[in-house]
């Protein structure tokens, strides 16, 4: 059986113990900060003339990475004090929490933060038309009652918001070569 979630577990363990993403922030940044640099270049075009256009937009150039990266401050900062993310992502492992039961892995929200990523390896996919790189994530998870931990596999299709947990333990690969005496 597999569990189909829309967020990078370890990412949303980071989360609830930080409430804070850097990622989500960023790519949240990156959004404001393009949809109101736009607006601003569409104005100055209309407003101003060629010359004077020319001058701003060379100035508007080199202050917009400057722009981008306060916006991920104030927007960090914003975050981290509402908690909401916090909240969201502890709300979310508890959910996983009980969906892992159906796969037979007893454990709580609690114990999910307690989780940690061991080996994480890439493959590609030629099935369809268009090939697509999985990655695979083997995660270890403590459970109830036990000084043990369960692995488990995470998959997910870069470019995607659909991640794919299933109970898998990762097994090395061996070659085996003839040894010649010399």
């Amino acid at each position: 059986m597999k569990i189909i979630i829309n967020y990078d577990l370890l990412q949303r363990i980071a989360e609830a113990k930080k409430g804070f993403s850097l990622i989500r922030t960023s790519k949240n940044a990156l959004i404001i900060v393009t949809c109101f640099q736009c607006i601003e270049l569409l104005s100055k075009a209309l407003t101003i003339n060629s010359i004077d256009f020319q001058r701003w937009l060379e100035g508007f150039l080199t202050l917009l990475p400057f722009d981008y990266l306060l916006t991920i401050l104030g927007a960090g900062a914003i975050l981290s004090i509402s908690g909401v993310i916090r909240r969201e992502a502890i709300d979310d492992l508890d959910k996983l929490a009980s969906k892992l039961n159906y796969l037979n892995i007893d454990t709580d929200d609690n114990l999910l933060l307690n989780s940690y990523k061991y080996h994480m390896e890439y493959a590609f996919d030629f099935e369809n038309k268009i090939p697509s790189l999985i990655q695979k994530k083997y995660i270890n998870i403590p459970v109830t009652n036990k000084n043990e931990e369960v692995s488990i596999l995470q998959e997910h299709i870069i470019g995607t918001n659909t991640y794919v947990i299933s109970k898998a333990k990762y097994e090395k690969q061996r070659q085996y070569r003839l040894a010649f005496n010399n």
